[in-house]
């Protein structure tokens, strides 16, 4: 069962679920970058953390987090998502992670993660030693 794709005076689609997950997003704080549908009947949420497809007519939400996007945050999201009873089911899809202009996915992006991790990191403990050297080892730090 096919639904026509109707558009608000806006051109965003006009869809009882799109409405009530657009809804339940607002109710909880969650900006939203961009939305957007498209002529084969799926709806698109760009938020910061992640990227929500709503199919329409079979009332599937698909979503996928950020890489970096903590277990504890992914798991919170599906249960606000999971209040909406317009949506049947949930696929939970690939992560990303952009990297420039490219968009990393899955193990990829896990590994970007990683890598770009250890360097702050070490970047971050040269820092705080830098810092406690000046504490340590400097007589003066000017007049006023």
């Amino acid at each position: 069962m096919e639904q026509k794709i109707k558009l608000n005076s806006e051109g965003i689609m006009k869809n009882r679920g799109v409405e009530k997950i657009l809804k339940k997003l607002k109710e909880y704080g969650f900006k939203i970058y961009n939305q957007y549908s498209d002529d084969d009947g799926n709806y698109y949420f760009m938020i910061d953390n992640m990227v929500i497809s709503y199919d329409i007519n079979c009332k599937v939400l698909s979503i996928a987090f950020k890489a970096s996007t903590k277990p504890e945050v992914v798991a919170n999201n599906v249960l606000i998502l999971k209040e909406v009873d317009e949506i049947k089911d949930f696929i939970i899809m690939e992560s990303f992670i952009y990297k420039g202009t490219k968009i990393l996915s899955g193990k990829e992006a896990h590994k970007y993660i990683e890598e770009t991790h250890g360097k702050k990191e070490v970047g971050k403990y040269i820092r705080e030693q830098n810092e406690l050297d000046i504490l340590l080892y400097s007589k003066y730090f000017g007049h006023c």
